[in-house]
């Protein structure tokens, strides 16, 4: 990669001011990079480049510029004035999914992550692409990765717009049709805490093909989330290295990865079973809502106590203003002290 980025250092970009802050290179060689554009005096703008490698030469065959989401956005009245200038708020990231000649660019600056189709014949960007944000802050995307073809890892670190951190988590979504985003988790969650010696602040991660992903803090400090099995999950609250445990029963886990367990839907449990697969359906007149551990449990057994909401307060005063249910209130405990007497 030290080659790769000396023989990037000497490429003429089709734009002179472009500023390369990521770059991730596919099996076939062919290579995208993820920068800036611009000048200090006006504004600098996120830019990619899709280049090709032969040897120790690189062709570029394609760029893609950032738009804002609209006008009137937020990213719209970003200049990104001092882009040329190392700045952590300016780190990017680039993944690409080489089975599905896709790349996800992440670009904390404005919040979002972009996922951007390939044509591997061509070497040309598909357009539109797709892209997420998380709302007006700084800090999604700071680092990307791809857990297999169709579930992405985004770090999303919420700072201010002045880049003072508030919050770290992991973020996985499932990339379905016309690649859209759906959230399959976050870490840490109610499972998965992180371990009292690692974080809070996260700054960068990284995935393996296997699915390993593997954490960076803000103390230099690292974290091994690995896959778990099907039937468990990876349990983070442990040092360095995450473990195994089994599903609680009314959850399930049918895959190997580093997800949470799921629970079973409304309808179904996992009969008292721990570490399940799959959920089974309940005896047709059981109680059986979301996250069912037992499925043979009638809706009429003794074992199900009715439990009634708490009552809302019963008389709502006469007034609102302060000064007259004051005078309410000494009136009606004179009457009372007259009643006892």
């Amino acid at each position: 990669m030290n080659n790769v980025s000396i023989q990037l250092g000497n490429l003429t970009w089709p734009d002179r001011s472009f500023l390369p802050r990521a770059v991730d290179i596919s099996q076939d060689l062919f290579v995208v990079v993820l920068g800036f554009v611009g000048d200090p005096s006006s504004n600098y703008t996120p830019c990619a480049y899709l280049l090709s490698r032969s040897g120790s030469n690189f062709t570029v065959h394609d760029t893609w510029m950032y738009m804002p989401p609209t006008a009137t956005s937020w990213q719209a009245s970003l200049t990104n004035w001092d882009a040329d200038i190392y700045l952590a708020k300016h780190d990017m990231s680039v993944s690409i999914n080489d089975a599905k000649s896709q790349v996800l660019l992440g670009i904390q600056i404005t919040n979002t992550i972009i996922l951007l189709d390939i044509n591997r014949t061509t070497l040309k960007f598909i357009l539109p692409s797709q892209s997420l944000s998380n709302g007006k802050a700084i800090g999604m995307g700071k680092a990307v990765g791809w857990l297999n073809n169709n579930v992405t890892v985004i770090l999303v670190n919420t700072y201010s717009l002045s880049y003072i951190w508030s919050a770290s988590q992991v973020f996985t979504y499932y990339v379905g049709v016309n690649n859209s985003f759906a959230t399959k988790s976050i870490i840490p969650n109610a499972q998965q805490t992180l371990a009292p010696e690692f974080g809070p602040i996260l700054i960068s991660l990284v995935v393996t093909k296997s699915g390993i992903v593997i954490m960076l803090d803000s103390k230099g400090d690292i974290y091994i989330l690995l896959p778990s099995p099907p039937g468990t999950f990876a349990d983070s609250s442990t040092k360095l290295v995450s473990s195994f445990l089994p599903c609680i029963g009314g959850s399930y886990n049918s895959q190997y990865d580093i997800q949470p367990c799921s629970l079973c839907p409304q309808g179904s449990s996992t009969n008292g079973s721990t570490g399940q697969t799959s959920c089974v359906s309940c005896e047709s007149d059981a109680f059986c809502p979301l996250g069912s551990a037992f499925g043979n449990i009638s809706s009429s057994s003794l074992l199900l106590t009715s439990v009634n909401q708490a009552r809302a307060y019963p008389l709502s005063p006469k007034s609102v203003r302060f000064d007259n249910i004051l005078m309410e209130n000494i009136t009606h405990m004179a009457d009372s002290s007259s009643e006892k007497l």
